[in-house]
């Protein structure tokens, strides 16, 4: 689409530069991004859905473009398609591991509603073994000061498998649109590809919010930092709260290790103390 609807969102005035920076550097900011302005008619916002980007394992996420036959480039960007909006703009290395970039879009996208459910199946069944029937347990006798330390197979499963079921089925439905520059930017055709990378500073101006995946090699790299720039730049300062998302995706993956290290020590545990 072209963005001449979308003239009334405009630029903000950039940020005055701190006393004792140039004059100049502040017209040439200013300058910069009326010159995106003029360019808006000519502009086509291109997303794919997030199912999309995090289909099997987030395959996507974990093929470096460079690596694409020419088939596969164009099958990747006909996943794509001109949209009114980008809820999500991945910033990210192709230089990091895609698994671990794929498990923190995961929990950063459905999290709300998987703690949502994955807590009310805990609860119920809490509440279905107070009023209504009480499951099978497996109990421990020398734990806790002497107390017994009981628990179903019921409860240890039921929470972690809604939890997860959740964000998998999450995964299936339409969702949140998402700009990925492998599938937004054609890989194999050359005049394509221009045209997606001239887009990308209107892309990243008109997506509702920045998602920074990064680690050590994230600052390493031009266009990251390009893209970032940009974000920051061309929002007001009150709103970069809010559309400005830093996910350190090694934290996220260590934590969905962790949940399912749970899972395994609990089951170890019932298993070489039975009841």
């Amino acid at each position: 689409m072209g963005l001449g609807a979308s003239r009334g969102l405009g630029f903000s005035r950039a940020a005055p530069l701190p006393r004792g920076e140039s004059e100049a550097q502040q017209d040439e900011l200013e300058d910069w991004q009326q010159t995106l302005v003029d360019q808006l008619d000519e502009v086509e916002l291109r997303a794919t859905l997030a199912s999309a980007v995090l289909w099997c394992f987030g395959r996507a996420l974990r093929e470096q473009p460079i690596n694409l036959t020419t088939e596969n480039a164009r099958a990747l960007y006909a996943q794509s398609s001109s949209v009114r909006r980008i809820d999500y703009f991945l910033s990210h290395s192709w230089q990091s591991p895609g698994i671990q970039k794929y498990f923190a879009l995961l929990l950063f996208l459905y999290r709300g509603r998987a703690m949502f459910f994955g807590l009310s199946a805990a609860a119920g069944l809490f509440v279905f073994q107070s009023r209504v029937y009480r499951f099978p347990a497996q109990c421990v006798h020398d734990l806790l000061g002497g107390y017994p330390y009981c628990q179903s197979w019921v409860e240890l499963l039921g929470g972690f498998a809604i939890t997860w079921l959740v964000i998998v089925v999450s995964t299936m439905l339409p969702g949140s649109t998402v700009f990925l520059d492998s599938l937004c930017v054609h890989q194999s055709d050359a005049a394509l590809k221009a045209k997606g990378i001239w887009n990308i500073p209107s892309t990243v101006r008109f997506s509702r919010h920045l998602l920074v995946a990064f680690d050590e090699e994230y600052f390493r790299r031009g266009w990251c930092i390009y893209e970032l720039a940009i974000k920051v730049s061309t929002t007001p300062k009150s709103e970069l709260a809010s559309c400005l998302h830093f996910l350190p995706f090694s934290a996220y993956f260590t934590v969905v290790c962790l949940h399912f290290f749970w899972l395994a020590a609990s089951m170890l545990f019932f298993l070489f103390y039975p009841a």
